[in-house]
């Protein structure tokens, strides 16, 4: 079926470039603890020792791990985000909204 072959060639796409981010930093984070994007995070195989938390403002996944991967979850105010190189946003509907919020509210760096 076509739907099928142009959701795994996105999903290979997608795959390859998120290794990439991964494999180009000492420390990253991932912003995003929401259903979808954790689905996506444990169908791929990457170096989950360079992850070194995934950020939610969500409080009921704070302080928890996400499945699969097993990283840790903390909410961005109780954490330095600037103890990581890099963030990857997996919560694409709020993207705009949390650039601005690690940028003004949380003083992210990179």
């Amino acid at each position: 079926d076509n739907n099928i072959y142009k959701f795994r060639k996105n999903f290979i796409t997608f795959s390859n470039k998120f290794k990439i981010i991964i494999n180009k930093y000492f420390t990253t984070a991932i912003y995003g603890a929401g259903s979808h994007g954790l689905g996506l995070l444990s169908m791929i195989d990457f170096d989950k020792s360079k992850v070194k938390f995934i950020l939610d403002l969500d409080k009921l996944k704070s302080n928890k791990f996400s499945p699969k991967t097993h990283i840790p979850i903390f909410s961005p105010e109780n954490i330095d985000l600037n103890s990581v190189e890099a963030i990857i946003i997996i919560a694409s509907l709020h993207q705009d909204e949390i650039i601005c919020d690690l940028k003004n509210k949380y003083y992210f760096n990179a």
